[in-house]
């Protein structure tokens, strides 16, 4: 478990944070203890890299992002905490994107609040800790 005030970050608050778009998340990115990317959210963020063309304001951003977080790999128990949340949300009938999935399994299994801006994450939060910006 880590202290209190440490978040993992989904790939929307970090976009939102890059391009200055929203000026609550990147106060609540500044005032955080801790900050994790798990390993889904920067290959989704590699992937936007890519596709922007490779230009170097987004090479920039996609090395800033990394220098303010831990990235945290995914591991035996993420796949665990995975396929709990996926059988959770099927008994719901609300299923989430898979990258999401993954990136929500990860901060459930290195017990971190994953901050996120998605509405669809709302689904989980009787089952794991989420700060929804």
């Amino acid at each position: 478990m880590n202290p209190p005030g440490s978040l993992a970050l989904d790939t929307s608050v970090c976009i939102a944070h890059l391009r200055g778009q929203c000026d609550i998340i990147s106060q609540t990115l500044a005032e955080a203890t801790e900050l994790y990317l798990p390993l889904t959210t920067l290959g989704e963020l590699s992937y936007g890299y890519e596709r922007s063309g490779r230009d170097q304001r987004s090479r920039a951003q996609l090395q800033l992002i990394r220098s303010l977080a831990i990235v945290l790999p995914p591991d035996v128990y993420t796949a665990e905490c995975f396929g709990r949340l996926k059988s959770h949300l099927a008994s719901k009938g609300r299923m989430i994107p898979e990258g999401d999935l993954w990136i929500a399994a990860t901060a459930q299994s290195y017990g971190i609040t994953l901050y996120c801006r998605d509405d669809h994450f709302g689904h989980l939060t009787d089952v794991m800790d989420i700060k929804q910006a």
